[in-house]
């Protein structure tokens, strides 16, 4: 038996053909119905009922305003800025270039204050140091800086080189 194809698909496929023309568009300012039409001669080529054309619903919005809320204005394009000229271009730029050299002299200056700051701090973190390694070789050895100086490794090496 051979394969008769789908009424559906075919007034589905004419439709959007006659959309894609326009025809549609002219039925319609016409004041016909030329879907309502189709879908009654394909009704009675087929022996189906003719299935009603819906017409498109509008489309609402997922979350309506409350009743009584105040809706806010459209908002409309932005009013140019009055600074629009080259001369206006360029003192925008002599005071970007101000604000940059002042802020990098007051970064120059802050750096400037941590890095003595840290200076400081490195200095008497050694002194810190030296004084805790003299304290220790004072008490290991009890004052005798010549056996405190040969438990040092640079005193090690020293006196390898004097024996040579």
């Amino acid at each position: 038996m051979p394969k008769v194809p789908d009424p559906d698909k075919i007034l589905k496929a004419v439709m959007q053909n006659l959309k894609k023309s326009g025809v549609l568009d002219d039925v319609a300012k016409a004041g016909g119905n030329l879907a309502d039409d189709i879908s009654k001669i394909m009704s009675e080529m087929t022996g189906k009922a003719a299935k009603p054309v819906k017409p498109a619903k509008p489309k609402l919005p997922k979350n309506p305003p409350a009743a009584g809320a105040v809706t806010p204005a459209p908002k409309g394009p932005k009013p140019k800025s009055p600074k629009s000229g080259a001369a206006d271009a360029a003192e925008r730029e002599a005071i970007k270039k101000a604000r940059y050299e002042k802020n990098s002299a007051t970064w120059a200056k802050q750096r400037e204050a941590y890095n003595k700051m840290k200076a400081i701090e490195r200095q008497e973190r050694k002194a810190a140091n030296r004084a805790k390694w003299a304290a220790t070789l004072e008490e290991k050895y009890g004052g005798n800086i010549i056996e405190a100086r040969k438990a040092t490794s640079k005193g090690r090496n020293r006196n390898k080189k004097d024996k040579k």
